[in-house]
Formats: C-alpha cells, structure tokens, sequence
C-alpha cells in the first residue's frame, strides 16, 4: 500500500523565510560588538561592516537541512582556524578568528597562531519556522 504525503512548503517559499540573528564579537584588542539582523534565507546578509572587520552570512537549504556560511574579512589578513575566510555550519555558532601570515612558506615550524577575536552567533524564528526545510512528497 502507498500512501502520498503533501508537500507543506515549496521552495520559494522557504527563501522568503527570515531568521533572526544575534551575534557578538569579542575582539582581542577592543570593545564587544553585539547586534541582532534579520536574515532572508537564500540571500547573503551583512552583519557587520567597519573598517577593520566585516562580517557577511548566508543561510540557505542544502540536502534539506539548514547551511549557515559565515564570511570573514579583515584589512589585513584574517581567516578562522581552519585557514579560510569562509566557514560553514548547521547550530549556533562560535569562531576564533587569526591573523594570517601571509609571503612565502620556508620551514616547516610551528607557530603560535596570534588571535584576533571570537565570533558568537544564535539563530532564531522571526516570521515562519525556519528550522525545518520544507517536506517533500514521499511515498511509503
């Protein structure tokens, strides 16, 4: 026996939902900076822009789950611990972020990497439920 369960949602209509994003940046060498945006799942949004940091997110659905990718980018050089300016991740959030050495490698030696700040972001409803993609059809 099949049974057809209805799509709850469509595409569309889960690019227009919004969630609200809450963040705080403890900076090393300055004052926290906290605020709170208003992001449209499928489109990037800034959450910070000033001269020595700016902070873009995009939130979008992938596999049916919902991806959140953080860009970093600084005046000098900076990237988060896994060495890119880009992370990606599902939960809230908590990121260090470095400066980044930039020229030529030599050797092989291990240096201490000199911490610039950490990132804190939570996520929450605004509009609709956005924590769960829209179901697709499925037959049983």
């Amino acid at each position: 026996m099949a049974f057809c369960l209805p799509a709850t949602g469509s595409a569309e209509q889960a690019k227009s939902e919004k969630l609200q994003v809450q963040f705080g940046i403890l900076l090393e060498n300055g004052n926290p900076i906290a605020g709170s945006v208003a992001c449209t799942i499928g489109k990037s949004c800034r959450l910070l822009e000033r001269r020595d940091l700016d902070l873009r997110l995009k939130l979008d659905w992938e596999r049916g789950y919902l991806v959140k990718e953080l860009r970093l980018r600084c005046p000098d050089d900076c990237a988060f611990s896994n060495e890119d300016t880009i992370v990606k991740f599902r939960d809230n959030g908590e990121f260090d972020f470095y400066k980044v050495r930039s020229g030529i490698p030599t050797l092989l030696v291990i240096r201490p990497k000199q911490k610039l700040g950490r990132i804190m972001l939570t996520f929450s409803e605004t509009e609709r439920s956005a924590s769960v993609a829209p179901r697709r059809e499925s037959h049983l």
